[in-house]
């Protein structure tokens, strides 16, 4: 079987895909506002994980 750069197989389809990124897990924490999500490359292989939170205030 083929696959990407990144270990995916070919035929598998992203949860969500932004140029050659897929994402490949999201959550949320349980103790704070703060969203997790994985990312990687289909062509590089590299690896992002980007947190999205609310930082106004205090």
């Amino acid at each position: 079987m083929s696959t990407f750069a990144n270990g995916t197989p070919l035929n598998a389809k992203p949860l969500e895909a932004h140029g050659n990124f897929d994402l490949i897990k999201k959550f949320k924490l349980d103790f704070a506002d703060i969203h997790v999500s994985k990312w990687k490359s289909r062509s590089s292989g590299l690896s992002v994980v980007h947190l999205d939170y609310d930082g106004a205030g205090s």
